[in-house]
């Protein structure tokens, strides 16, 4: 109803791959069903029940025409969010704080929310990648690289700090003491958007187990979606190839 009153999409994906973080809303989907690219022993998952639905569920927005197209990354997806083609944004908490310098004419029109449960009943809360800060092994000064770290990260009002700034919301509990996280923002609608982030916090999450072979994994998952969204094909035949592949390629056990 949507895109026949407004000519916008429901939301955006990079079909052909273009950039590594095209599967970031496959792997939410994933992840909101309690389940990964590998298992917790390291078998590769890929053609699970659960990622066949995932993937089906994309298939379903692109062929009824809800999915644009934002081959070409960062500046494509900014044009997107300018133009107004997307409905919907499946975005990390820190992409409020994008939004509000891109578009900060749109104040009042915007709101947050923890994406839906895939299956009733389940879970509403995904981390589907983070940022990491890390010391090199290599470095004459690993000691105050790590005094860095310790401060960014583990101090509340760094964390404040950075959420003032960006929008960046931590993932340190103890933050959120802080007023900032329960005002109202003016932005999206009055809402009490540092409450929706603490409440995803809060939810029960499983564990997840990237492995070495993450990259591998990631590569033959934005191909198979490439087929799903651009030619048709079938996620499951996709997937299980996929998942065929990347055992050959890593000797890692196919999990059915």
């Amino acid at each position: 109803e949507i895109k026949q009153k407004t000519g916008a999409h429901l939301l955006g994906i990079d079909k052909p791959a273009s950039q590594a973080d095209a599967a970031n809303f496959f792997q939410m989907l994933l992840q909101l069903q309690g389940t990964f690219y590998f298992d917790l022993s390291g078998n590769i998952t890929l053609d699970s029940p659960e990622a066949v639905k995932a993937m089906t569920l994309i298939k379903t927005m692109n062929d009824a025409g809800l999915v644009s197209d934002l081959a070409g990354g960062w500046n494509t997806l900014m044009s997107s969010l300018k133009e107004g083609t997307a409905a919907v944004l499946p975005m990390p908490t820190w992409f409020g704080g994008v939004i509000e310098e891109q578009v900060p004419g749109e104040a009042g029109k915007w709101k947050v929310r923890l994406p839906p449960a895939v299956r009733r009943g389940g879970s509403t809360a995904a981390t589907v990648n983070s940022t990491h800060l890390a010391v090199a092994g290599s470095s004459k000064h690993q000691a105050a690289a790590w005094s860095f770290v310790e401060f960014v990260l583990t101090r509340p009002a760094s964390q404040v700090r950075t959420y003032r700034g960006k929008g960046i919301a931590p993932a340190l509990m103890a933050a959120y003491d802080d007023a900032v996280f329960h005002e109202p923002s003016a932005f999206f609608s009055g809402q009490k958007k540092g409450e929706v982030f603490l409440e995803a916090l809060k939810a029960p999450s499983s564990a997840f187990n990237y492995t070495a072979d993450y990259a591998r994994a990631l590569k033959l998952v934005t191909d198979a979606q490439s087929k799903v969204l651009l030619a048709g094909a079938d996620p499951a035949k996709v997937l299980k190839e996929a998942a065929e592949q990347l055992g050959r390629q890593t000797g890692r056990k196919v999990s059915r």
